[in-house]
């Protein structure tokens, strides 16, 4: 796992679960509900990890149906620029201060493709696309699936559009199984309290 500032960057579902432990989120499982919130849609491959993960995370057992923790954001029920603001607006109504993981994907440099990055604070979902959504996560998992492009005139729906779903794919199920790690890991911590 490597640091860069406040940044951590995870290549596999060990250090996804490392992470998340290092920025504090199995201790919040007590005090507050986990809400993982998985955003992107199904339309373009590359945009599809949050959804992908937010799938994954809905089979899990531990998090299915849990008190604990809920997650908005699926394959069948994507969150996205068209229904963020009502989401979040549900969250608001049906839970008292949560604790938000943002799941969601980006671009950005070649060398960073395949990795996640995981930090405290919000992410800014649609930010490239200039969709003016708020900010939005305590904690943010940023899955960079594709190169961004060097011009400024660069089509980035067009370079999620033709990303490889298997990388896809691959890193949805590396962030859920991290995150699942981690999730049972505060689930071990609470059951010694």
């Amino acid at each position: 796992m490597n640091h860069k500032s406040d940044a951590l960057i995870a290549q596999t579902a060990a250090e996804c679960a490392a992470a998340l432990a290092q920025l504090g989120l199995p201790e919040c499982a007590a005090a507050r509900r986990i809400i993982y919130l998985c955003i992107g849609t199904d339309r373009a491959t590359g945009d599809c990890f949050g959804p992908l993960a937010g799938s994954a995370l809905i089979k899990a057992s531990p998090i299915a149906g849990s008190d604990l923790a809920s997650v908005y954001g699926t394959l069948d029920n994507p969150v996205h620029a068209k229904n963020i603001a009502d989401v979040l607006a549900q969250i608001k109504r049906e839970h008292t201060n949560p604790f938000i993981v943002a799941i969601d994907a980006c671009l950005g440099k070649a060398d960073k493709v395949g990795k996640m990055i995981i930090k405290r604070g919000p992410i800014a979902p649609g930010l490239a696309r200039g969709a003016g959504i708020p900010p939005v996560g305590d904690i943010s998992v940023t899955g960079v699936v594709n190169v961004l492009g060097k011009h400024k005139n660069t089509d980035m729906w067009g370079v999620l559009a033709s990303t490889r779903l298997s990388l896809v794919m691959r890193m949805a199920d590396m962030a859920a199984k991290g995150m699942l790690t981690n999730y049972e890991l505060g689930m071990r911590n609470e059951e010694l309290m």
